[in-house]
């Protein structure tokens, strides 16, 4: 069985809609540092979550506000 390029770039697109859902709702720094550590790093990806974290501003997905709200609990 062959799989498509339309197919592989949907399950990519699945795939990140979760992530960028899951970020979003990760409201501690316990649930962004484990998104980053064990899901981002670790996937294709291999992406800290502050680059991810300007790739979702880049794709409009988060506000600046939303992003700085990120970085400071990760940082905290």
């Amino acid at each position: 069985m062959s799989i498509t390029t339309s197919q592989l770039q949907a399950r990519f697109d699945s795939i990140q809609n979760q992530i960028d859902t899951a970020v979003i709702n990760a409201t501690t720094k316990s649930e962004l540092e484990t998104l980053g550590s064990k899901i981002l790093w670790n996937s294709p990806m291999e992406m800290p979550l502050e680059h991810y974290l300007i790739d979702m501003l880049d794709r409009s997905v988060i506000t600046i506000d939303d992003a700085e709200t990120k970085f400071r609990t990760l940082h905290s």
